[in-house]
């Protein structure tokens, strides 16, 4: 240990007498380990953090199976009958929705958590403030109630002493806060950033799914549930398949076939299917960050041998001395262990720069996001490993060299001149190599993000949108009736469309990218014989939905006023026609749903696809129903003659003119609605575009540094060329052919990789560049290259032959 703090502070001198390498070093440094570790940061808060619960090696997550038979949400009668299990001390049940905060005269958008009164009881955490949900709480006909979360007690109450027992005002409708939630915890579903709970209480105020409260074949909740004393896992399963087989036999039109999975809570962070795509894109994340810092080792890798050239007369001293091969190689060793650690250190404190940042944002990816991003004991030791590793890598070569050399022939000095042949590009030339196959492929995964999120962008969704505005409006503070909310809705529909410069209006529950709802529909007997349960995503629409949109009928015909009356028609897309009848045309075929088999409805039109949830999607199948039924909160789809935007100051005054108290949700144009459902893909392309800025980057440096050493271990070669006539020019070339080579020979090594790696990648970007665009980044790497080299080789043909020949 003496030894190798004696070495270390060797190093350390060394270091600080070239202060222009050892900051090079720790920038390269910094910004690899610095990338890693805040993405491993983010990695550790979305999937390996254990949520702050008490004891929660006791919590479970039970599921019921989907309509696939993979573990998914539960049905709210199916919770209680949970309840009764002797497997559990308490069972509770909550689900996530998206909401509006009336707050100082403006509405902001917010995620709400509707609850049951166990929910408390099973996580194990008191209130900061106040209580929890009483039983009360859980009869749809008590007192809404609502905790809120700690964050949003201190970011938007300012920790306002007296809020237990205010009203706060959310989708119109009023609830009384009972409480506010513990500190460390936001909701316990991964990274989602649940302001604020609601008791069941709250369901029919707040514009709540209380019809689920009584129908099986909803499933919204997801259940959580604490063991008993003494009870295991398996225990529990066991208990559940024999509640499954009895809702089977009791329900068989409903769960028949639909098992029920028990899964320990430290093993799931949101949800099975949700947990398995935040996997894969923590991996793929950690991939991309682990290549930007092999081009940084390999960087330093070079460097590193450039200064083991300037120290071949010290180490071939230390060995003739009598030094062991083992203790240069330390030597050389602690320089590198040196700047790791360093370098660690920076980055580090680049992932704290970056979770101090990042604490308050939230991010929009359909629910809002809040990162929790800590440094603790499992992302130090990350850091440490990395830096550790990343220290042994770049300096194992260069210590291995310079212990190679011979050391007759160094204190001779005819080392200088074999190392001055162009042999000595070799290991130099295979690591620039290595650098541009992997700044290829990062180049390729930037480009393919980018690619995908422009064809995106520029994908047909299936409707006419860019004379089409929307504006979403809640009647819950009137509280009206079925009947009159219908017609309150007729009303407006009716002032906008004499509105000046508004061609037509209409009214959907839901937008197109926007068809987050789906229904469990029996289909399939025309395809193969055999009904099976589908999640099929719907919509209510009126009768001139489909003409404001410009959606034609393919075959049959569109809803008439006729058909609100009640009638059980449907209209539905071709995709969904084509996967469940085998055909376009399905008009007068029917259809059967999980709710209410014995009742066919009858298909009467076929419409185009249109996009469902997200611009880019493959083709989904769809189904349209006619809006027969008052929902507190409506969407109205308005095509204006000019720019939709200008008109959406006169829509607003429109529905308040109807009655001040239509809270108006959302207003903004169909254009700006399909941008935001790309934000996952524009943050994504942004982020690898930058990487791959920073590769490209990196890897220029590295040729710089390659030629540089070429340039040093070749002046005795150069001095001669020119003393012998050679013209500058030749010289350039001397180096332009060599890097060339290199850079050729790591673009094909890329390219070959880019074919098994370019698949995986585009699971995620949802496009791959193909041979054109490969062929296109290898130019542009081999033209950065050769621009980068003509400095250090214009400056080698300054060289003056006696100062070559007579080099020391």
């Amino acid at each position: 240990m003496t030894a190798w703090l004696d070495d270390l502070g060797y190093a350390a001198r060394r270091l600080l007498r070239s202060p222009g390498f050892a900051l090079t070093a720790l920038t390269i440094l910094v910004i690899g380990i610095g990338a890693n570790a805040t993405a491993f940061s983010v990695v550790n808060a979305l999937l390996l953090q254990p949520p702050p619960f008490l004891q929660p090696e006791e919590l479970v997550l039970v599921l019921q199976d989907d309509d696939r038979g993979a573990p998914s949400s539960t049905s709210y009668p199916a919770y209680r009958d949970m309840t009764g299990s002797v497997a559990f001390q308490s069972v509770s049940a909550f689900y996530n929705d998206q909401a509006f905060l009336e707050q100082e005269d403006r509405l902001a958008p917010i995620l709400v958590e509707y609850a049951t009164a166990s929910y408390r009881e099973v996580i194990g955490l008191s209130a900061s403030l106040g209580s929890w949900f009483g039983p009360e709480h859980d009869d749809p006909n008590g007192p809404p109630a609502a905790v809120i979360t700690y964050g949003m007690w201190a970011d938007r109450m300012a920790r306002d002493p007296d809020v237990l027992g205010s009203t706060l005002r959310v989708n119109g409708g009023a609830v009384t806060v009972v409480g506010v939630g513990p500190p460390e915890f936001n909701g316990g579903q991964g990274p989602a950033a649940v302001d604020l709970w609601l008791s069941i209480s709250a369901m029919g105020a707040t514009g709540g799914r209380v019809a689920s409260l009584e129908r099986r074949q909803d499933h919204p909740f997801t259940v959580r549930a604490r063991l008993a004393e003494g009870v295991t896992v398996q225990q529990a399963r066991d208990a559940m398949e024999v509640l499954a087989t009895d809702l089977a036999r009791t329900y068989p039109e409903l769960n028949a076939g639909r098992g029920i999975t028990v899964l320990p809570l430290l093993d799931v962070r949101v949800s099975p299917s949700i947990d398995a795509q935040m996997r894969a894109a923590g991996a793929f994340t950690m991939a991309v960050v682990t290549l930007v810092l092999l081009i940084g080792t390999l960087n330093l890798a070079n460097l590193l041998l450039v200064r083991s050239t300037a120290r071949t007369r010290e180490i071939a001293v230390r060995l003739a001395l009598g030094a062991g091969r083992r203790r240069v190689v330390r030597v050389v060793m602690a320089e590198a262990l040196l700047l790791a650690g360093l370098g660690g250190l920076g980055g580090l404190g680049a992932a704290a720069v970056f979770a101090e940042m990042s604490r308050n944002s939230r991010l929009d990816f359909t629910i809002p996001v809040l990162l929790d991003l800590r440094l603790d004991t499992r992302v130090l030791l990350f850091t440490m490993l990395l830096s550790a590793v990343t220290g042994l890598v770049f300096g194992i070569l260069p210590a291995m060299r310079a212990t190679r050399r011979d050391v007759n022939a160094t204190l001779r000095d005819e080392a200088v001149s074999g190392l001055g042949s162009r042999r000595s590009l070799g290991l130099t030339g295979a690591l620039v190599a290595g650098q541009v196959a992997v700044s290829l492929l990062l180049l390729l995964a930037a480009g393919g993000f980018v690619k995908g999120l422009l064809m995106a962008r520029t994908a047909d969704p299936g409707f006419d949108w860019e004379r089409t505005a929307y504006v979403q409006v809640s009647a819950a503070p009137l509280g009206l009736n079925d009947e009159a909310t219908l017609a309150l809705f007729e009303q407006i529909d009716e002032r906008m469309e004499a509105l000046p410069g508004v061609r037509r209006a209409a009214t959907s529950l839901m937008l197109p990218a926007a068809m987050f709802g789906t229904s469990t529909l029996l289909l399939g007997s025309e395809v193969d014989g055999t009904d099976r349960p589908a999640e099929i995503p719907w919509n209510y629409v009126s009768p001139d939905y489909f003409r404001a949109l410009g959606m034609e009928a393919l075959h049959g015909r569109l809803f008439e006023e006729a058909d609100v009356g009640g009638a059980d028609v449907a209209v539905v897309s071709e995709t969904f026609a084509r996967t469940y009848y085998g055909r376009s045309d399905v008009v007068g075929r029917t259809y059967r749903s999980e709710g209410s088999p014995e009742t066919p409805r009858e298909i009467i039109g076929v419409v185009g696809d249109v996009t469902v949830r997200a611009l880019g999607e493959t083709p989904q199948p769809a189904i349209y129903w006619p809006l027969d039924f008052a929902y507190p909160r409506m969407t109205f789809i308005i095509v204006a003659d000019g720019d939709p935007s200008a008109s959406l100051s006169a829509v607003r005054a429109a529905v308040r003119a109807v009655d001040p108290r239509i809270m108006v949700l959302q207003a903004s144009s169909m254009s700006d609605h399909l941008g935001d459902t790309l934000e996952r893909q524009r943050l994504a392309s942004l982020v690898l575009a930058c990487l791959g800025g920073l590769a490209l980057l990196l890897a220029v440096l590295g040729m710089y540094g390659v030629v540089s050493f070429a340039v040093a271990q070749r002046r005795r070669e150069v001095g001669i060329r020119i003393a012998l006539g050679a013209r500058p020019g030749a010289v350039i070339r001397l180096f332009l052919r060599d890097v060339s080579l290199v850079v050729l020979l790591g673009v094909a090594v890329g390219a070959a990789l880019s074919v098994p790696l370019g698949r995986l990648a585009a699971r995620f970007s949802g496009s791959s560049l193909g041979a054109p665009e490969t062929a296109a980044v290898g130019l542009l790497l081999l033209a950065t290259s050769l621009i980068a080299t003509i400095v250090p080789a214009a400056r080698a043909t300054r060289t003056h032959p006696t100062e070559a020949l007579c080099m020391d």
